[in-house]
């Protein structure tokens, strides 16, 4: 982070951005290329500069202004647990159609047996 004196006598904090092709973060103060676009962005203090390299992915540079735009949380992983009751109750599904298709197919049997013997 650079440091530089202000008229006002309060040390600002000026770091380089990285910017995708979205205008989103993608790194703070790295080595760049001569093709990358990069911006500088000014900071009061160095928690107001901690807070921006925490959450630097979510910030966004759009027509000369930093916009949070918070990326989309991941969903958790299920458990162990809820995998095994999902599979359970698919299961149990399963076996109750077939138990369901057994009975359809006895009594088709039972009633071509009827119409053959009649």
């Amino acid at each position: 982070m650079g440091k530089k004196k202000a008229s006002d006598e309060t040390e600002k904090i000026i770091v380089k951005v990285k910017l995708d092709e979205t205008g989103r973060c993608e790194s703070v103060n790295a080595i760049y290329m001569d093709s990358d676009t990069v911006v500088e962005k000014e900071f009061n203090s160095e928690a107001e500069a901690l807070e921006f390299y925490a959450n630097a992915q979510d910030y966004m540079y759009k027509d000369g202004l930093w916009e949070l735009d918070p990326l989309p949380s991941e969903e958790p992983e299920p458990s162990p647990l809820e995998v095994l009751q999902s599979e359970n109750k698919l299961l149990k599904a399963q076996v109750q159609a077939l138990s369901d298709r057994e009975e359809f197919q006895d009594d088709l049997i039972a009633e071509l047996a009827m119409i053959a013997y009649a």
